[in-house]
């Protein structure tokens, strides 16, 4: 998944990580789009399988160094303080728009939801569950490693409800299904190359949609990627998602990144017995 681009050199001689980053550079065709220094600061450089952010690290000969040359690129939300949704004392839940990651990637340790919010608070939040990158919705960070790792225990006990909403090719029965409680399915029979839901919306590529069923459900332990399987055998793939069987292609509008219509829209603490 990550091998275009990927150059892993082994070091000659003594030398700065940057100096050795900008000598191989100089080998590329065509010239990468960020600089040596832009790279390693990026989190896209690594040493013997650890990532380096230190551009004055010395080298030795024979270190292995590993340069993703054409790290993926994310956006800041122009509006990511008006995303914050809710605040404790220990925790902050945010809106996370499609096409953003969570969490820092394999060649991007900058660009992402939780280093956008430290920035923006100027503190250290830690990622209680994530969504992947083309889900938008609702993500959960704790203040403190106590808090994060009570919320991550919840979410692994069952303990917290992920409510969505989803825009389907097809309709679904509403009722239970094992780890799933559809609570609605309305159809939608109109023409529209645009889905909105709250602050997200979806562009449809190529013809229009004719009809679309806007569902909400609810779950427990089961991930994204289950419920998306989960739809494909009921025949009701979600718009824009080749994983449960659709056609359709959707692009995030504030991103510009590739979307699928799945939003979480509530995080909510089971109920005790």
């Amino acid at each position: 998944m990550f091998r275009q681009g990927v150059r892993t050199k082994t070091c000659d001689s003594p030398k700065t990580l940057l100096e050795f980053v900008a000598e191989v550079l100089t080998h590329e065709t065509p010239p990468p789009p960020l600089s040596a220094l832009e790279l390693i600061e990026i989190g896209a450089v690594y040493v013997d399988d650890s990532r380096s952010l230190f551009a004055a690290r010395p080298l030795k000969a024979g270190d292995p160094v590993r340069i993703h040359t054409q790290p993926r690129r994310f956006t800041l939300p122009a509006d990511l303080a008006d995303r914050i949704t809710s605040e404790t004392e220990d925790t902050l839940t945010i809106e996370k728009p499609a096409g953003l990651p969570s969490a820092p990637t394999v060649d991007n340790v900058r660009e992402n939801l939780l280093s956008f919010v430290e920035d923006l608070r100027s503190q250290q939040l830690f990622l209680t569950h994530r969504l992947e990158n083309e889900t938008a919705g609702l993500v959960l960070l704790a203040k403190n490693a106590s808090a994060a790792e009570s919320i991550k225990q919840a979410f692994a006990d069952g303990q917290m409800i992920r409510r969505y909403v989803v825009y389907l090719e097809g309709p679904i029965a509403t009722g239970a299904k094992g780890d799933v409680q559809v609570h609605s399915c309305l159809e939608q029979r109109a023409p529209t190359s645009l889905l909105t839901e709250g602050r997200t919306t979806w562009s449809v590529e190529g013809a229009p949609l004719e009809v679309t069923y806007r569902v909400e459900l609810e779950v427990q332990k089961l991930r994204p990627k289950e419920l998306r399987e989960l739809l494909k055998e009921q025949r009701a793939p979600i718009v824009g998602d080749e994983m449960s069987g659709s056609q359709t292609r959707l692009t995030e509008l504030e991103t510009g990144k590739k979307g699928y219509a799945l939003k979480t829209i509530a995080l909510i603490p089971k109920p005790r017995a």
